[in-house]
């Protein structure tokens, strides 16, 4: 969905001098170790979700939220 495997964010973060190239690789190999277990990988979809979910229901009630707001 995304070029240059930027949807491999996390593992990006963890070993940044990994070649973009060979994020999945990396992602898969990761996985496989249980490093991921507990990481939150979702898709996409589900993520833009979830940020303007929270601005929908903030939305009516004169409050600012951010995304990173808990």
């Amino acid at each position: 969905l995304f070029p240059h495997n930027v949807n491999y964010h996390v593992e990006h973060h963890l070993y940044a001098s990994v070649p973009q190239y060979n994020l999945p690789a990396l992602h898969a190999e990761l996985e496989s170790r249980g490093i991921l277990k507990g990481a939150e990988v979702i898709a996409f979809r589900a993520t833009l979700g979830k940020i303007f979910a929270e601005r929908a229901t903030s939305a009516g009630t004169g409050t600012a939220r951010t995304a990173r707001a808990a």
